[in-house]
């Protein structure tokens, strides 16, 4: 079978997970024995440049303008970087009138399009698109929740996809930089906040409060200091920040938080040595979280699908995620050694190998529908 996934390769493999996921699902299809094509959508006349990074070499990669002039037919068109449209579906059809079209969900559309109906500006747009007519509609399993919201805005079917992982790309970002990113115990360690912001799904709002908490508690000597990252370009803690200035303990401990902007995780991990420090809102899997594991990281969280790592606190609950960060800064000094690495199945229940026959029924099940 002839699969295609739409990509629109223009940015950094770590500014948008998204590219990982592309990488990993067509690695993923390769090895389920698919023919595998990037069909991609960078724009040359609006000046967009394919990002040429290492992890894309030797795939097979046909701008649009290319494959609409190909003989390629199509079997399986999946759409997790850009959507198709009716001019996509159109062309698709005319080289292959039984192309199967899948929609492939690797974001909280239903929370993300709420909070943009709240929004006081205008939005750009919704994931609610009427041109969308799908076949089916692919979700990553801790996107169960909004399975019929998928099947609304898609008009398709929809059933659940393995989620899967990979070490190389913080290994290869890692190699580039000539860092170790590996934690090394400490008796006063740093704490490093790196949610990013872009919507309420992960946002550090909650981590900030936590330690504001520690630090009303007169705690603040426990540990060195607090990173909040994209909290420059994103959102702006200025004011908060100057309201608890005024108002808490935090106006004789202006030195401990800092808001910085957005920085590549292994370079965060391999300069400050922190606590990971994270919250979530209906989006417990994450990158994050398993590069975390995956390097032995104290790990402070609300994501039952990682609740047996690390140091997890229920939901939106500050003070439950303020003890939990304590406990996690007084046994940095030990970890890793006096703490059993649990985190391997982990690392190995995403990977590929372990995901890739599930993933091969289910095209071959929507292909044979």
């Amino acid at each position: 079978m002839k699969i295609a996934i739409t990509s629109k390769f223009t940015s950094s493999f770590f500014s948008n997970g998204l590219n990982q996921n592309l990488v990993l699902l067509y690695e993923c299809l390769e090895q389920c024995g698919f023919e595998v094509y990037f069909l991609d959508f960078t724009n040359k006349n609006n000046n967009e440049v394919l990002n040429e990074h290492f992890f894309l070499k030797n795939k097979n990669i046909l701008n649009w303008s290319e494959f609409q002039d190909s003989t390629l037919k199509i079997d399986m068109l999946l759409c997790p970087g850009v959507s198709a449209n009716s001019d996509i579906k159109k062309c698709l059809k005319l080289k292959n009138p039984f192309v199967k079209f899948v929609a492939v969900k690797y974001g909280n559309n239903l929370i993300t399009d709420s909070h943009k109906f709240f929004l006081s500006k205008t939005p750009k747009y919704y994931s609610m698109d009427s041109d969308r007519k799908m076949d089916h509609v692919l979700y990553s399993p801790h996107y169960k929740f909004q399975s019929q919201y998928f099947e609304f805005t898609e008009r398709a079917p929809s059933s659940e996809i393995p989620y899967i992982w990979d070490p190389k790309f913080i290994e290869f970002e890692s190699n580039n930089l000539s860092i170790d990113p590996t934690f090394k115990p400490c008796e006063k360690p740093n704490i490093a906040v790196v949610e990013p912001n872009l919507n309420i799904s992960k946002t550090s709002f909650i981590p900030f409060l936590s330690i504001v908490n520690l630090i009303e508690k007169k705690l603040s000597n426990k540990f060195n200091h607090a990173y909040i990252f994209s909290s420059k370009d994103n959102i702006d803690y200025t004011d908060l920040a100057k309201y608890l200035y005024k108002h808490t303990e935090l106006k004789e401990n202006r030195g401990k938080i800092f808001f910085d902007q957005r920085e590549k995780v292994p370079m965060i991990l391999s300069r400050d040595n922190p606590i990971i420090l994270s919250h979530q809102f209906y989006n417990e899997l994450n990158y994050v979280y398993l590069e975390a594991i995956y390097y032995n990281y104290p790990l402070v969280h609300n994501s039952d699908a990682f609740r047996d790592y690390g140091f997890y606190y229920n939901g939106f609950n500050i003070e439950d995620a303020s003890n939990q960060l304590l406990a996690a800064v007084e046994k940095t000094k030990d970890w890793p050694s006096k703490t059993p690495h649990i985190g391997s199945h982990l690392i190995e229940k995403y990977s590929i190998n372990q995901n890739k026959n599930k993933i091969k029924k289910i095209l071959l099940d929507i292909k044979n529908d």
